[in-house]
């Protein structure tokens, strides 16, 4: 193990190098999140890699005792070839390498290295949060704004116990949605759900206060048309939902504004503050001094009773999980490798068991909005590797790319049309098919849930209840029948 000795610490540039890493692995999850259904396919692919490591533990890629740099030396190699990413695939590639990169590094060049020096440990660490807080607020904020930050919470930013994004308090007043933005949630009804609206109109109603669209259903009509139907929750109707039309759905956000993300969230942040502070493990301490009041904290959140719920879980489980690893099994067990190995391959073997079980029970792939990015490829995979990803296209009446990611952003659009299923294989799927009907739901857990109800031909006259991710499958080898 190398330890430095205190002269030779540069408190800045390791702070800085980590969160390097920490930047651009926040970034890809950030932009891969847009595209959940893609994202997933792609990482299912490189999951067949013979390469790809079964956990992100630092011991996978470095063995207790080894020299870092034999790693993060072609690593650094492989992400700078990586960057700028040029595609939706380099990103993937990218994050893959990255974050056990970011493991490897935290472990060996901070831990390890600064075991006899608590001191600069604790600067090394504050130094990393402060550069990633000024980045937060600065960068990431202008690229990615709150409404799409809000959606990759799931992400960890950093090793060190999590502190919240400082909300944004630009304007306490929300800003009244513009016409284009009125007429985008019209045209992309499946985009309102899970957001909610302010509704203050010039004049007196029983409906002002808050209100949010819980599901929107659009199916063929009897006279060949398309029906379209809004359940919409108003603060003033609760707990009762009202069905609503387009028109009436429309007068709504006509004088309504969005009720972002971070304000919504900002009283509960305020509110959790001193989790922060109070439950803080510092270098040399008593680790059961943060995981005692942690561990209530996460008692009294289990089961979550709602998204908010969800959220401080989250912020509190996180940083947990990192004080276990650094104090519980770093550091307990630094003088004795193969125990600490045969805790690694115990702990892959019940997180692999219950993925097989109650995570894939629970969170079948066609409802997950999320995936396990953590799963990481030897640095030495080759960006080209993800162009066997991409599926050929041999038929000129075949649906192009493009086409078929436009029916999956605008599911409604494909309500009247009718499509023929001619893949390369053989399947009792073949034949004409049509979406008769969407339907898009806030979930319980704060998330959406896509359903289609689709025609086949062979399994006329019953329609089938199909995921997003299904339905994206018969689009692959479908064309459209004019």
């Amino acid at each position: 193990m190398h330890k430095l000795p205190k002269e030779s610490v540069d408190v800045e540039a390791i702070a800085t190098e980590l969160a390097r890493y920490l930047k651009m692995s926040s970034e890809d999850a950030e932009v891969l999140s847009q595209d959940p259904t893609r994202r997933d396919k792609l990482i299912a692919e490189l999951y067949k890699h013979p390469g790809v490591k079964p956990s992100h533990h630092a011991s996978q890629f470095v063995q207790p005792g080894g020299n870092p740099d034999d790693y993060l030396v072609p690593a650094n190699a492989a992400i700078a070839r990586l960057t700028p990413p040029k595609s939706f695939e380099d990103r993937i590639m990218r994050l893959h390498i990255v974050w056990p990169a970011s493991m490897v590094f935290h472990q060996y060049k901070i831990v390890y290295a600064l075991l006899d020096q608590p001191n600069l440990l604790e600067k090394v660490i504050m130094r990393n949060h402060q550069i990633m807080e000024e980045w937060l607020r600065t960068d990431f904020h202008v690229r990615f704004p709150p409404p799409s930050f809000g959606a990759s919470l799931s992400t960890p930013l950093a090793p060190s116990p999590a502190r919240a994004p400082t909300p944004d308090r630009s304007s306490d007043t929300p800003k009244k949605l513009t016409e284009d933005q009125t007429k985008d949630f019209i045209s992309n009804p499946h985009t309102m759900i899970g957001k909610q609206f302010v509704y203050a109109p010039p004049h007196e109603s029983e409906d002002s206060g808050t209100w949010e669209a819980i599901s929107y259903t659009v199916k063929k009509a009897d006279g060949g048309g398309v029906d379209c139907e809004y359940q919409v929750l108003l603060e003033s109707f609760k707990p009762d939902a009202l069905p609503m039309g387009r028109d009436e759905v429309q007068d709504l956000l006509k004088y309504s504004s969005l009720l972002e993300t971070s304000v919504k969230l900002d009283s509960i942040f305020i509110e959790h503050e001193r989790l922060g502070d109070g439950l803080n493990a510092r270098p040399g301490g008593n680790p059961d001094d943060y995981l005692i009041p942690a561990n209530a904290e996460i008692a009294r959140l289990t089961p979550p009773k709602s998204f908010e719920d969800r959220i401080m879980r989250f912020h509190i489980v996180m940083p947990a999980m990192m004080v276990f690893e650094q104090y519980k099994v770093a550091y307990a067990l630094l003088d004795l490798p193969d125990l600490s190995t045969k805790v690694d391959k115990r702990r892959y073997e019940i997180m692999e068991e219950w993925r097989r079980t109650y995570f894939h029970v629970h969170y079948p792939p066609r409802r997950r909005g999320y995936s396990n990015t953590t799963v990481s490829p030897p640095p030495v995979l080759s960006p080209a590797s993800t162009s066997t990803l991409d599926a050929s296209n041999d038929s000129s009446k075949q649906l192009t790319e493009d086409q078929s990611k436009d029916f999956l952003s605008k599911p409604h659009t494909m309500i009247g049309k009718q499509f023929v299923y001619a893949p390369p294989h053989e399947s009792e799927d073949s034949g004409t098919w049509e979406v008769i009907s969407y339907s898009v739901t806030k979930a319980d857990d704060g998330g959406v849930d896509h359903e289609f109800q689709v025609l086949l031909e062979s399994f006329k006259p019953d329609a089938l209840p199909m995921g997003k991710d299904e339905v994206e499958d018969l689009l692959k080898y479908s064309s459209l029948l004019d």
